[in-house]
C-alpha cells in the first residue's frame, strides 16, 4: 500500500511504499496529524507530476503557456514572448543560474528584453499545475 502525506493545499510532502501488512500505520498518520490517502497500485508518485485534491490522487495539470520563438536577436530589438501566462502566475526569468526577473507579471501576455547574448530560462509557476519551463536564446 502507498501511502501519501500532503499539506492544505495537496502538495505531496512525502510517499511511503508498505510491502507487508503494518497494522496501526494508518493510526500513527493520524495521530501525527498528517492528511494521507492511500493508492494500492502505484509505487511511486513523484510531486511535480500529481497532487492530491478532494482526497484524491490526481495528476497535476498542464500551463498553456506558448513561447512561439525559441531565438530571438539581443540588445532589444527583438523580444521573448510567452503567450498564455495565468494572471496569478509567478513568472522567473535565469541567465547562467542566475535570476534577472521574478514576479507576477498580471498579463496573459508578457514580453521580455533580453540584453545580452545567452540562453535564458523562464519558468511560469501556479499551483497545482505543472512549472512550464522554456529556454530562449538570445543571439548577437
Amino acid at each position: 500500500m502507498l501511502y501519501v502525506v500532503h499539506n492544505e493545499q495537496g502538495r505531496i510532502t512525502q510517499a511511503n511504499k508498505i510491502f507487508a501488512p503494518a497494522p496501526g500505520y494508518e493510526g500513527q498518520l493520524r495521530d501525527l496529524g498528517y492528511s494521507f490517502v492511500q493508492d494500492e497500485k502505484r509505487m511511486i508518485v513523484p510531486g511535480e507530476e500529481f497532487w492530491v485534491h478532494k482526497d484524491k490522487l490526481r495528476k497535476r495539470p498542464d500551463l498553456s503557456v506558448l513561447a512561439p520563438r525559441r531565438r530571438i536577436k539581443a540588445g532589444g530589438a527583438e523580444r521573448a514572448v510567452l503567450h498564455g501566462v495565468p494572471k496569478a502566475a509567478l513568472v522567473t526569468l535565469t541567465m547562467d543560474g542566475v535570476q534577472l526577473y521574478q514576479g507576477t507579471p498580471g498579463e496573459t501576455l508578457c514580453e521580455f528584453a533580453l540584453p545580452v547574448p545567452g540562453l535564458y530560462r523562464f519558468a511560469v509557476d501556479l499551483w497545482p499545475a505543472r512549472l512550464f519551463v522554456v529556454e530562449i536564446e538570445a543571439v548577437a
